[in-house]
């Protein structure tokens, strides 16, 4: 390799050879490029919401500063070519370590422009990427040829890093780790180039390289994961504790004061906090679980939430033989639905595969249902594969999270209801919550829209008797509401006969619907994350 490398820094005869590592060297940086385009888009998405903005600004300003990077280049002066494209190497590795370290933080705060501060970090990227392309053409051949061949490799490489990115690194790692990864292989094309065409630059590549993998072997996931809490605690959680302050007997303010752990899939954020809280029986520890912004349950409101979403719509309909749940990843309305021997079958439809295993073995709320032969579950998009399904069942729950970003916009649908509605038999019943849009009244009105026009709402209690914490849902019953006036021993099914109201209304379709050709993207929440 050593004399591989003299050969082809000494000897002009040997050019195809560098022509070689050139071509090499394109297909690298186009694929690390692509990856920071998707990898930056996706870390600020989990930050900002609104994930199809947030792309769409992500690749025009890395796509505008690209080519201010390639203009920059004809301003580079003969023979300079290659020291330029090495500190670009380098400087791209340095500005990708610093997006991953302050890009949390810098949201976290209330700082004037916050958001431009983030961006600038990918027109950075973008510029030093834009000056990579023709600068590797010039070393590569300075002919029109030889662009066509380098713009060439360069489509190649950037497929190539679009699927690492999609089906390896995004679901294995996670984007900061993409993001790191990314940047250490711009560090080691810095130091093969300067081996073999600057090599007094060597020195310089050791001590950048030594610091950023340094860096990385330190702290590795600690660092990302302290980092994330953080931005939770500053962001989220202050929220949450400043909206439910509103609220009379409201004692979630001390709950979530630390989060234990965090962790990551491809598709979503979920997190464990815990601390104590004040309650009827005096003061006790709370563990919750959050995804991405939205609070899925504490210890004390969990029994209360699956009993009004899961277990009451069973009793009132008797003993329903099948059940579909849509979402429900953590498995515990599966467990409430299981306990009923008479039930014969569950198909929950959840996309996130990696989140189900971690709650089948880290939620002792769900007694590993997992291995109950009842229960199948379907990995997938719930849109898609509601359409597959030729079988209807005796009661539908839906079990999602709140409306966050546009990830999940269109789920709630008009047309999604209505083949939710095709699904069920004509006896049964469909379960959800409300408040899981920005308008409470927006989810009665898309379902009177896809034709539910049967049905009522109440607001959920506490049932647990050893804390007065509040519960903030209003639950939803629509098809065979008949059933939900006959006379019931079950305790629940009571209360829901002395305060259940009756929905009522046309379908406004100017204002509050949603459609999959019409998202109305007014309907995600976007909570206030000032620090007032």
């Amino acid at each position: 390799m050593k004399s591989l490398i003299k050969n082809i820094y000494n000897k002009e005869k040997n050019a195809p050879m560098k022509k070689t590592l050139i071509a090499i060297l394109t297909f690298l940086v186009a694929g690390c490029s692509i990856i920071y385009e998707l990898a930056f888009a996706h870390v600020l998405s989990i930050i900002y919401g609104n994930t199809i903005q947030t792309y769409a600004i992500t690749i025009g300003i890395f796509l505008f500063s690209m080519g201010i990077g390639a203009l920059a280049v004809t301003k580079i002066k003969n023979n300079n070519e290659k020291i330029t494209f090495f500190y670009v190497e380098v400087l791209i590795s340095i500005t990708a370590l610093l997006f991953t370290l302050l890009s949390f933080h810098i949201a976290s705060i209330e700082l004037l422009g916050n958001k431009t501060i983030n961006y600038s970090f990918i027109a950075a990227i973008g510029i030093l990427s834009g000056a990579e392309l023709p600068l590797l053409g010039i070393l590569y051949n300075k002919s029109a040829k030889g662009m066509v061949q380098v713009l060439s490799i360069d489509y190649f490489g950037s497929l190539s890093g679009t699927l690492i990115f999609a089906f390896v690194l995004l679901g294995n790692i996670g984007p900061l780790d993409s993001i790191l990864y990314t940047s250490i292989t711009n560090l080691f094309i810095a130091f093969l180039f300067a081996l073999v065409y600057h090599r007094k630059a060597v020195g310089l590549f050791l001590l950048t390289g030594l610091i950023g993998i340094n860096i990385y072997a330190i702290y590795d996931d600690k660092l990302f994961k302290h980092i994330e809490k953080q931005y939770y605690n500053n962001t989220t959680l202050k929220w949450y504790e400043k909206w439910v302050d509103n609220i009379p007997d409201s004692h979630f303010i001390e709950a979530h004061n630390k989060i234990k752990e965090i962790h990551h899939t491809k598709y979503q954020t979920y997190y464990i906090t815990q601390g104590k809280i004040k309650t009827s029986k005096g003061t006790t520890e709370a563990r919750c679980l959050w995804i991405g912004k939205g609070m899925q349950y504490c210890d004390q409101t969990v029994h209360s939430y699956h009993e009004f979403l899961c277990k009451t719509p069973q009793k009132i309909l008797g003993k329903p033989k099948n059940a579909l749940i849509i979402g429900g990843g953590d498995l515990i309305c599966a467990k409430y639905l299981l306990e009923d021997k008479n039930i014969e079958e569950v198909i929950l439809i959840d996309l996130d595969k990696d989140f189900v295993k971690w709650a089948n073995k880290n939620i002792h709320y769900n007694e590993a249902v997992l291995k109950d032969k009842r229960l199948k579950v379907i990995y997938g998009d719930a849109y898609s594969e509601v359409l597959k399904l030729n079988k209807k069942f005796d009661l539908i729950i839906e079990d999602l999270p709140i409306l966050e970003t546009d990830a999940l916009i269109h789920i709630y649908t008009v047309e999604f209801y209505r083949t939710l509605k095709n699904l069920l038999k004509t006896e049964g019943l469909y379960s959800g919550y409300v408040d899981k849009l920005k308008n409470d009244s927006a989810l009665k009105n898309i379902l009177t829209c896809a034709g539910w026009d049967n049905g009522v709402w109440y607001p959920g209690i506490n049932l647990n008797k050893f804390s007065n914490m509040a519960m903030f849902e209003e639950f939803i019953l629509l098809g065979n509401i008949k059933k939900i006036k006959e006379k019931s021993e079950y305790y629940t099914v009571n209360y829901i006969q002395d305060t259940a109201k009756e929905i009522k209304g046309e379908c406004n379709e100017s204002e509050q619907t949603n459609s999959i050709f019409k998202p109305n993207y007014n309907l995600i929440l976007k909570p206030n994350f000032k620090n007032d």
